[in-house]
């Protein structure tokens, strides 16, 4: 067999293209282990193409628990690939409206589903808790995996309003303050009322752990409601007051001490605020009678007065503390007397919150007191009446 002879047999054997190799190769031992180089470099770089992903303009997740890629967000479905430790996959921004409970290097993980793609080209469903960013610092994983977790329950486009809330502009003033922590609140309704319907989207599966979510809220704390199986966020007072103390003016620190003063065991909003006296982990009657209704609206009155920033949330703190005394079904802890007495004097204390609907709504409450058996009224718990 003649060298061109030999070239031909050795592209046909390797693939290589039938081109003249001469002044490059010419048959020697060192031709052939050069040859042989080139062909293993081209097999690695085969091969290591499993960790790469096509689409580079995606965010590249890293596989770190060997997993399947599904055509459902659901461990029994069908299985798509088997993904290797270290594989690579382009995220396509999609997450299942659930989270699923997964035992992975034996620890429970409650995460939701991602839509990705492989290298192959192929998309499917991979449980979140077997991958991470790449690339990304633990601080990063953490924000990461709170932040598909937060999809997963409130949707993309609450997500996003979310992730812009905490990504905020420097707060150097109390009335940039005021404006934070306002929306901040909306937000808190807003979850709020969907954790109290949407405790887990996935049937069969135990209500999920929130308490990650408190993780991801500035000024905001979350705690599971006795007996109701949800959970709720609060304002954490002592937050509001540490970041006031950063910022120029004094509104800020006002509202914050009216907090202590609503909420004085640990400083974190509850359903059980001071004018109340706690029956129950989560059922109350009024304490009006023992002056605190007097107190609070007192330091509102005066809150107000210095500024209007907080006055909304103010003036939420006043609305509760009304109800408290006008709810047509609540009972009172105090006999009549001290009833009567708190009530002659918040009327009297010409305190500028109070509107006049709220002064005559007052007063009419004070005749029913002068009356509680015809009027219906509860009074004196405390002696078991």
């Amino acid at each position: 067999m003649n060298q061109e002879n030999d070239r031909t047999l050795h592209n046909k054997i390797f693939g290589l293209p039938k081109v003249r190799l001469s002044g490059i190769f010419d048959g020697s031992i060192s031709d052939l282990l050069l040859l042989c180089t080139l062909i293993f470099i081209c097999l690695a770089g085969i091969l290591g193409c499993r960790n790469q992903v096509k689409n580079s303009g995606r965010p590249v997740l890293v596989v770190t628990y060997p997993v399947s890629l599904r055509d459902h967000a659901d461990i029994k479905s069908a299985e798509i690939e088997q993904l290797e430790s270290g594989d690579k996959l382009a995220d396509l921004n999609r997450t299942s409206r659930f989270l699923t409970s997964i035992y992975l290097g034996g620890r429970l993980r409650q995460e939701p589903w991602l839509w990705v793609e492989s290298n192959s080209g192929r998309q499917g469903w991979v449980f979140a808790g077997a991958v991470l960013p790449e690339s990304a610092t633990p601080e990063q994983e953490i924000a990461w995996i709170d932040g598909k977790r937060f999809e997963a329950f409130f949707g993309s486009r609450l997500a996003k309003r979310w992730q812009t809330w905490k990504s905020r502009q420097v707060i150097d003033t109390d009335a940039v303050f005021s404006k934070v922590l306002r929306e901040g609140k909306l937000l808190q309704d807003t979850l709020n009322q969907l954790m109290a319907t949407l405790a887990t989207r996935d049937p069969g599966q135990t209500p999920p752990d929130m308490y990650w979510l408190g993780e991801t809220a500035p000024f905001f704390i979350i705690q599971e409601i006795p007996n109701q199986n949800r959970y709720c966020l609060f304002l954490d007072y002592k937050a509001v007051a540490d970041q006031a103390a950063k910022t120029s003016g004094e509104q800020d620190d006002e509202f914050a001490q009216i907090g202590f003063l609503a909420f004085p065991l640990d400083s974190i909003e509850s359903t059980l605020p001071a004018w109340v006296f706690p029956l129950s982990l989560d059922e109350s009657c009024s304490n009006l009678g023992a002056g605190m209704h007097l107190k609070v609206l007192h330091s509102i009155d005066l809150a107000i007065q210095k500024g209007q920033l907080f006055q909304p949330e103010l003036t939420e703190f006043k609305h509760q503390i009304l109800n408290d005394i006008l709810d047509k079904d609540r009972t009172y802890w105090q006999p009549r007397e001290k009833i009567l007495a708190e009530l002659w004097q918040i009327r009297k204390a010409q305190l500028h919150c109070l509107t006049a609907r709220d002064q005559l709504a007052l007063e009419a409450r004070q005749a029913m007191f002068q009356a509680p058996e015809k009027n219906n009224l509860h009074l004196n718990r405390r002696a078991g009446e």
